[in-house]
């Protein structure tokens, strides 16, 4: 097992909380989000990661245009872009990096060398299937109930039918591999119930060490290096590092009218292909991780009216796809596969 571990998920999933609490153990360290796991270029052989080690590249994500290594990050990690290659350059192995940027961070940390790294960053979730087959090491994914995914996302000014289907297109990816032993899905309704068990299980099973719950809480509640190097979105409804909440949400009249708009939706046969992804309805995929019955108390068949995009919507796309264009890692015909990633499909 490499000694760095990959967290993916959908956006506003709560993986940052997940983050949070992982770092507070003596055998683990989490830093910002990094990106290392969300460029396609850590997928080919070791040579060809050295050489594109800061190259962005193309996402399946219909929320994010393209993906590389925050080099923003760096400075909380003890590093910086020549420190990076240095440690990159220094290594003849994906391996030997692994161990020795996690032995870095680990000291620079002042934990236990034996511990682990964990890189945080929900797009790494769009290369899952890489991540298992090239890597094979243990992943952890974070699920969260699409109604409060697409609400946090509006919040922060994503068009409407794009935060309304990035749930949708990103639980997608982890579908065939939720039975694989090396996946830990966790859930955030259960994470918020009992977040230090939680953390304690997923340590055990990764480390082979159990660590008392009562700990991680003291931890936790004295993480100040997570405290001041977390990002916390001015649309949260938490802002308090330490206090774990699950606040009552509200929703209008015009929002269950967006999530009633997409009870018949399926990714369409062409977009599957394209993009390699499943094309089970989204209905199926919510009962699938649990949340049907209370998705179906906020929906209503009276308020479904034909989901389409919208021209803010298509303007996102278009924009996704020219940029990846002029990098060749897209075909024009991809940007129709992108507007008609979607059918309409009723029940009878």
């Amino acid at each position: 097992m490499y000694k760095v571990i990959g967290i993916g998920s959908a956006p506003s999933s709560g993986s940052t909380l997940l983050a949070d609490l992982l770092d507070s153990t003596n055998l683990s360290a989490v830093g910002p989000e990094l990106g290392l796991f969300s460029v396609n270029h850590i997928y080919q052989d070791f040579e060809m990661f050295k050489n594109n080690l800061f190259k962005s590249s193309k996402n399946y994500s219909i929320y994010l245009i393209r993906s590389a290594i925050n080099v923003k990050s760096l400075s909380a990690y003890g590093l910086d872009e020549n420190k990076l290659k240095n440690l990159v350059n220094k290594s003849n192995t994906y391996e030997d990096f692994f161990t020795n940027f996690a032995h870095h961070y680990l000291s620079l940390r002042g934990k236990n060398i034996n511990g682990v790294v964990f890189e945080k960053t929900p797009q790494n979730l769009e290369f899952v299937k890489d991540y298992l087959k090239v890597h094979g090491n243990y992943f952890i994914h974070i699920v969260r109930n699409p109604i409060d995914v697409f609400l946090s996302l509006k919040k922060r000014n994503i068009p409407e039918a794009i935060a309304l289907l990035t749930w949708y297109t990103e639980q997608i990816k982890i579908l065939p591999f939720i039975n694989d032993p090396r996946v830990i899905l966790i859930k955030y309704e259960d994470l918020i119930k009992k977040p230090f068990k939680t953390v304690s299980e997923v340590m055990q099973k990764i480390t082979g060490f159990y660590i008392e719950p009562e700990e991680i809480e003291l931890n936790y509640k004295n993480n100040y290096y997570r405290k001041y190097h977390t990002e916390k979105l001015k649309t949260w409804n938490s802002q308090s590092f330490g206090k774990i909440e699950h606040k009552k949400r509200n929703i209008s009249l015009k929002e269950r009218i967006y999530l009633s708009n997409v009870y018949n939706l399926q990714i369409s046969k062409r977009y599957a292909e394209v993009f390699s992804a499943d094309s089970m309805p989204l209905i199926e995929m919510i009962e699938k991780f649990g949340y049907l019955n209370e998705f179906k108390k906020i929906v209503s068949p009276e308020l479904d009216d034909k989901f389409g995009l919208d021209l803010r919507s298509k303007a996102f796309l278009t924009r996704k796809v020219l940029s990846n264009l002029k990098r060749r890692d897209f075909e024009f015909k991809d940007l129709s596969v992108l507007f008609k990633f979607f059918e309409n499909k009723k029940r009878v």
